[in-house]
């Protein structure tokens, strides 16, 4: 007869649990709704680091078209979920881009305040020639690689205005 059943402590809350004995070996979370969620998030996050390239390229994109063509219910559900979420976003997305990124860094058309670098986001992400580029430079083809990426080359732009600033206070250290 087999002894007692080994208890170990689950990553996500610390508890203590026996797992099942057929995953033994394998299960390090508990059956907590939120520790069984961690468990798929770092199983996913896990999945990604072994396959990065794998939502990558033309063959993806065409699957993901073809799958929105197929189930074009669900693909609006989730579009409708998305504004939902980011209700802010989605009616600056419906607008028309500004023809300018000047002065449309800090706000919208309403007087809002906005966080910096957003219309600017949509106005690229509107761009043909914007899209092109990004596309060429950072591989991407799908849409949510060209938003990662956008935000990316804002923050890297931010940051180097930045600095910029920062040593304009100085002087600048290059001149003799």
């Amino acid at each position: 007869m087999a002894g007692t059943p080994e208890k170990r402590i689950c990553r996500n809350c610390g508890e203590l649990f026996i797992p099942n004995w057929r995953n033994r070996h394998r299960q390090w979370f508990c059956q907590k709704p939120e520790c069984r969620k961690a468990s798929k998030a770092s199983s996913h996050e896990s999945w990604l680091k072994d396959n990065p390239k794998y939502f990558h390229g033309y063959e993806h994109a065409e699957r993901i078209q073809g799958w929105r063509e197929a189930n074009p219910e669900r693909a609006r559900s989730q579009r409708a979920k998305a504004k939902k979420a980011h209700p802010n976003r989605a009616d600056r997305l419906d607008n028309q881009a500004p023809t300018s990124a000047q002065g449309h860094l800090s706000e919208s058309s309403e007087g809002g305040s906005l966080e910096p670098g957003v219309v600017l986001q949509d106005f690229i992400m509107r761009n043909p020639l914007m899209l092109g580029l990004i596309g060429r430079v950072c591989g991407c083809v799908l849409q949510d690689d060209f938003e990662k990426a956008v935000s990316q080359l804002l923050s890297e732009g931010a940051e180097a205005q930045r600095r910029m600033r920062v040593e304009g206070l100085r002087g600048n250290a290059y001149e003799s």
